[in-house]
């Protein structure tokens, strides 16, 4: 069985979507929804009774937003799948995408995390696969660094601007948008940390899966949709100093690299 985890906070339009590709992608496998609430209007409520008459829905309601990692992990105790599916609302489910991907991971038991290829609305390619963020890659990409010959550098190795996204390859880490992983090997790394309350539980994950011997991977024959929004203003220096996703991120990275200072960094 596969286990598919999504974790809502108030994107009610883009969760409708989600579970409507579901049912246009008419899995050939049996599978289970688990859903996890983070202290969303009650609408969400609605939209979850009326799908549950279409789809086997789990769903977890919080009664406030306990970050991202902690919801997870509320889905990985419950669920009852050899894999698990990990993946945001506002992903679309491509017909066929899923199926390869649990093909691929079947008897290629040094894969951990098996990630797709993410496409823009406009099918345009999207950056999901990266090398590990070294201490000052944060501040090349938010200033002007990032157009200094030393910073275009370091851009290029991060974002994996030197390899063809159309290749499978083991990566150091993936965008947690859409990750798949197998269950038996989370009792060895561990679940997500709790700590980050929203981003960089992704990056830390995979480095984990690497530090115990698990092969993180991109799989590009399998795609997904993903309507991503940026939620930083990156060329607006004084705009993101006022924006909360920029402060979830910079104080994410902060633990992370206090966590790994040792590492890649």
């Amino acid at each position: 069985m596969l286990s598919v985890i999504i974790v809502h906070y108030n994107s009610i339009e883009a969760l409708n979507s989600c579970l409507d590709s579901f049912i246009k992608s008419r899995l050939s496998l049996p599978f289970e929804l688990i859903i996890i609430d983070n202290g969303s209007l009650p609408a969400i409520n609605q939209i979850i009774n009326f799908y549950r008459e279409i789809l086997a829905i789990n769903y977890i309601k919080n009664r406030r937003n306990l970050g991202y990692a902690r919801a997870i992990n509320q889905g990985i105790k419950i669920a009852r799948g050899r894999y698990l599916l990990i993946i945001n609302p506002d992903i679309l489910i491509i017909p066929g995408a899923i199926e390869k991907m649990l093909s691929f991971m079947e008897g290629r038991e040094d894969i951990g995390i098996l990630a797709p290829q993410l496409l823009n609305l406009d099918h345009t390619i999207q950056q999901s696969c990266f090398r590990f963020p070294r201490i000052y890659t944060p501040v090349v990409r938010r200033t002007f660094l990032r157009f200094l010959p030393f910073g275009k550098k370091e851009l290029e190795r991060y974002l994996m601007l030197d390899f063809d996204h159309l290749k499978i390859k083991e990566v150091d880490w993936v965008l947690g948008a859409a990750m798949m992983i197998r269950k038996d090997v989370l009792k060895k790394v561990g679940m997500m940390d709790e700590r980050f309350f929203l981003y960089f539980e992704d990056v830390d994950l995979c480095r984990r899966f690497y530090h115990y011997g698990f092969k993180v991977v991109y799989f590009p024959e399998a795609r997904f949709l993903h309507h991503y929004a940026r939620h930083s203003a990156q060329n607006k220096f004084f705009g993101f100093l006022f924006n909360k996703f920029f402060w979830h991120h910079s104080i994410s990275g902060l633990k992370y690299f206090l966590k790994w200072h040792k590492g890649n960094s």
